[in-house]
């Protein structure tokens, strides 16, 4: 009996344990947090969600602009681009695009 509660008692822990981990790596952060504190999150693997601002392909890289109404972060990928206006979810890390008298261009680099 004492056998059985424990199993039990083990399996709901794991279980539990399962779900808070899925649903804080599901989780989007807000983009205004990101660009507040990026060194924060530098190396994190992050997920960001909100509506795609523009979208752009240029010879050797394609981004899109994502905007959460915290911030807009541009977004590369080397996947598809989303069309503008779509609602979108990206998982990935953040990453310094170029620092310039001052001026740094923080990037999200969506996983492959």
């Amino acid at each position: 009996m004492l056998a059985k509660s424990l199993i039990s008692v083990a399996v709901i822990v794991i279980i539990a344990g399962t779900a808070w981990y899925l649903f804080a790596q599901n989780s989007p952060t807000d983009i205004g947090k990101i660009l507040e504190n990026p060194w924060e999150y530098a190396e994190k693997d992050l997920t960001i969600s909100g509506t795609v601002k523009q979208a752009v392909s240029v010879l050797v890289a394609q981004y899109f602009i994502v905007d959460d109404g915290s911030g807009e972060i541009p977004v590369i990928t080397d996947k598809v681009l989303p069309k503008v206006g779509a609602r979108v979810k990206v998982h990935g890390k953040i990453d310094t695009a170029f620092e310039l008298l001052g001026v740094r261009l923080i990037v999200f680099i969506e996983e492959k």
